[in-house]
């Protein structure tokens, strides 16, 4: 993945995360995501991501952006290779974190900043339930609709089984050292 229009404040190796403002607006979208419906799931799903950026000045795509930042903090290089599978380019990735970084909705973690051990426990078993519960609404729309797109949904599985994964591997690394 190549990042030749990397924001000037930004390497491939800077570590971002949601700010106050980002958790908010990645909340939303998830709500609203889930809320749609219509005849068509792929259109729902594609109206209801357009009238969520319209109504946070955003673009259709910067709630993948957010979401894949909802968990914990990711390098440039990182979360392009996570939005890969969405059909993300290095440019793309650039220039959206450097939006997304300039209103605010994402914010540099420092490199002198001292590092975090990781989310809570709490967190991590409320990110498992999320994501299994995605994960059975994913599988339950591709059952169900034989109309959508299956690379979206493809790639909406790989998210979420990923996301079950990595929790259940730091919680199975709590519970070693606990």
């Amino acid at each position: 993945m190549q990042f030749s229009t990397l924001h000037p404040r930004l390497g491939r190796s800077a570590r971002v995360r949601l700010s106050s403002r980002g958790h908010t607006t990645e909340a939303a979208y998830r709500s609203h995501v889930a809320s749609a419906s219509g005849s068509t799931r792929r259109k729902a799903f594609e109206r209801a991501r357009s009238e969520w950026a319209l109504c946070h000045g955003l673009e259709p795509d910067d709630g993948a952006y957010l979401g894949e930042l909802r968990v914990a903090a990711l390098t440039v290089k990182e979360l392009g290779e996570a939005l890969a599978v969405c059909g993300q380019t290095g440019e793309m990735v650039s220039s959206t974190v450097g939006r997304l970084l300039s209103r605010g909705f994402i914010e540099r973690i420092s490199a002198d900043a001292p590092r975090r051990g990781g989310p809570s426990f709490e967190r991590v078993r409320e990110e498992l339930a999320t994501a299994e519960i995605e994960l059975e609404a994913v599988s339950r729309r591709f059952e169900a609709d034989h109309i959508v797109d299956r690379r979206m949904i493809g790639a909406s599985l790989r998210q979420a089984v990923s996301r079950a994964m990595v929790a259940r591997r730091f919680l199975e690394n709590l519970s070693a050292v606990g």
